[in-house]
């Protein structure tokens, strides 16, 4: 059995609050019913965005033969990030079902109260298919709704044209999960 690190002490968000789980994962490709999770980071704020607290992120052991079915876009990248040496190395993974009982615990520490919190991210309709496979608990306590930054990225984009320039990530962490996902998406 992992061990998996303690999550932040709670602070527990109500309705009123307007509470957002944010979630960035990497997966081994696009699409849910072939690839896998391979990561996943997850932040709570309230509906102004401030956090609650820095948030969990974990990175899940996986088989080297899921690993060798990736494109060679995801094993590039995920080569060049380090998150394929990550996920085989037992000293900085974890496994699954642990992973998916821990960043249920740490939501439902924070928003006891079923389906009154958004998730949130960029693209993040990509993470919620393979979340409805991977960890339909945590989809099911969430509301139906999604706050996805991309579109908003997209308007912004449309109607300002070259008066919007998006901040850029570190090439270090670009295509990893990041703690600070509610910060880096906005």
């Amino acid at each position: 059995m992992s061990s998996l690190p303690p999550p932040p002490p709670k602070c527990v968000l109500h309705k009123e609050d307007e509470p957002l789980v944010w979630i960035d994962c990497e997966m081994t490709g696009l699409d849910p019913n072939n690839d896998r999770l391979l990561e996943i980071a997850c932040i709570v704020t309230d509906g102004q965005l401030r956090p609650v607290d820095e948030g969990v992120s974990y990175v899940i052991r996986t088989q080297p033969h899921v690993l060798q079915d990736m494109d060679e876009w995801c094993t590039t990248t995920h080569t060049n990030t380090g998150l394929i040496d990550a996920c085989l190395d037992a000293k900085m993974s974890h496994m699954h079902q642990d992973v998916r009982a821990a960043v249920l615990a740490y939501v439902l520490d924070r928003i006891p109260e079923a389906r009154i919190a958004c998730l949130a991210g960029s693209s993040v309709h990509a993470d919620k298919a393979f979340l409805v496979n991977e960890m339909p608990e945590l989809i099911k306590h969430l509301h139906y709704r999604i706050v996805d930054v991309s579109t908003i990225k997209e308007l912004v984009r449309r109607w300002y044209g070259t008066k919007y320039e998006p901040a850029r990530r570190n090439e270090g962490t670009a295509h990893r999960c990041v703690k600070t996902t509610a910060v880096t998406h906005t």
